[in-house]
């Protein structure tokens, strides 16, 4: 079921999902600001770079590499013998806009809510809210 986030929840979860592990993590990191001394130009970095500062193995990169351009976070292109690598932005507006759309949803949730109103001594508590929460669904 699409949500107010995304009209391709699938595609959301294999975002969420590459960037989830923490090897692709380093990779990203790497891409967006590689070692001046690698043979990167234009920007990309060639796929030889990559085990090095990530201490993982060619194919173990190209793995990660393979998750992190289908899920649109990386883009790739076979230069010679080598593919090159660069960070997609639009991948990474996708994720903030999927973000920032649950989060104005929740917003607008618990703005919506009964118990939402502060209680003149400051704004209502976490668990003050599951509780009022929990009162109003199970009554």
């Amino acid at each position: 079921m699409p949500t107010t986030a995304t009209d391709d929840p699938a595609a959301l979860a294999a975002t969420f999902k590459a960037l989830s592990d923490p090897a692709r993590l380093a990779i990203l990191d790497f891409l967006a600001a590689p070692d001046p001394t690698c043979c990167a130009n234009d920007g990309a970095v060639c796929a030889c770079d990559l085990e090095a500062p990530t201490g993982l193995s060619q194919p173990t990169v190209s793995h990660h590499m393979r998750i992190l351009v289908e899920a649109g976070l990386v883009r790739s292109e076979k230069r010679g013998r080598w593919m090159h690598y660069d960070v997609e932005p639009a991948g990474f507006d996708r994720a903030r806009r999927a973000i920032d759309a649950f989060v104005e949803a929740g917003d607008a949730s618990f703005a919506a809510s009964p118990g939402a109103e502060s209680s003149g001594a400051g704004t209502v508590s976490a668990p003050e809210r599951r509780r009022a929460a929990d009162a109003e669904c199970c009554a």
